[in-house]
């Protein structure tokens, strides 16, 4: 997400009646994966953006990791990230940079600002993502024979591009915005099930996370409390998806695809109810307000002018959830993935 969609996303403030959706555990004996495919947006890209336009190539992107810009949407690591280091490979290449890198772990084809429709930036959506895996698989000089894609396994991340592509080309309306919801819902189940007929065993997808608790949603309370008004439409999104995701586990008669539940890891690592490895509580001094921030409403983490920020960076990352305006800090990840890790599929080949 990028600047564009600051004023948009405060128009998501449906009241949906719903419970707080919660992570599919999943018995497993082996982490078995050897290739990560991702796709998505924003949270999930890792170096697809144009390095000459994008935030995440400029200072201070990347400054807590790997010390520099890195195309990632955040001071250092994100999720997928952490989810390689589960299972023991490095983080998949950026597809962009696949040409100075190895695509032996697998491929990262997310891009900033992508959707399942049309965004409101010219990138590839997930179905065109999947189209590069296509390409992939059929190029005879990369290493994904059928038998190569039975060790990977695919994570897709839709984190509301195109929701607030909606608002802005309905002029801030958000009649329609229910029925909007279930085609994206149903065209991403087909996008789902592709890649699982391309070879891919198993099939993780992202929920939306709180969108009210974005720091655009908490910055009228000053930064203190999220907005349930705008949080009412992740939860009706996230039980569409649900819903469909376990209709689509009945016709594979097992389970393939799985919900990745952002919204209760960022909630959790938010609220302090994280637990670290070491028994302490992971919290944060800074839950909503951003570490980095535009030094005025026209300017946003990254920007310059003539050379000069115009923007302002908190003294110490780890103390925020958030990292500007959309995307977590390193620590913020962090925290969501300890409450994801207990719950990822673990498997080998059956």
């Amino acid at each position: 997400m990028d600047k564009q969609k600051k004023q948009p996303l405060l128009l998501l403030s449906l009241f949906v009646p719903l419970g707080i959706l919660r992570m599919q555990c999943v018995d497993a004996s082996s982490n078995g994966v050897n290739k990560l495919f991702v796709f998505g947006d924003s949270y999930a890209d890792s170096g697809n953006l144009n390095k000459s336009t994008y935030s995440s190539w400029k200072p201070p992107y990347g400054i807590t990791y790997p010390g520099y810009p890195s195309g990632r949407f955040s001071n250092g690591r994100i999720l997928v990230d952490y989810i390689a280091t589960y299972y023991g490979i490095p983080s998949p290449v950026a597809y962009e940079e696949r040409e100075s890198g190895t695509t032996e772990y697998g491929v990262n084809f997310a891009f900033g600002g992508a959707g399942v429709f049309k965004t409101l930036f010219p990138v590839p959506n997930i179905t065109g993502q999947i189209d590069l895996l296509q390409q992939l698989i059929d190029d005879k000089q990369t290493p994904y024979s059928q038998t190569d894609l039975l060790t990977s396994l695919a994570v897709v991340f839709v984190s509301g591009d195109d929701y607030i592509y909606y608002a802005v080309s309905h002029a801030g309306s958000l009649q329609g915005l229910a029925a909007y919801a279930n085609s994206v819902i149903n065209q991403l189940v087909l996008d789902l099930k592709r890649i699982h007929d391309l070879g891919v065993p198993n099939v993780l997808v992202s929920g939306l996370g709180p969108l009210g608790c974005l720091p655009p949603a908490t910055a009228d309370s000053s930064y203190t409390s999220c907005n349930s008004q705008v949080n009412g439409f992740p939860l009706f999104h996230n039980q569409l998806l649900f819903k469909s995701l376990e209709k689509l586990n009945f016709q594979s008669m097992e389970p393939v695809f799985f919900l990745l539940d952002l919204y209760d890891a960022f909630l959790a690592a938010i609220q302090g109810h994280v637990h670290l490895p070491d028994g302490g509580i992971l919290e944060f001094e800074n839950r909503l307000k951003p570490c980095c921030q535009g030094v005025d409403a026209f300017n946003f983490c990254g920007d310059t002018v003539g050379g000069q920020p115009m923007y302002t960076v908190c003294p110490d990352p780890q103390s925020y959830f958030f990292w500007d305006v959309f995307h977590p800090t390193q620590q913020g990840w962090y925290g969501a993935y300890l409450v994801i890790q207990p719950f990822l599929p673990q498997f080998t080949e059956t």
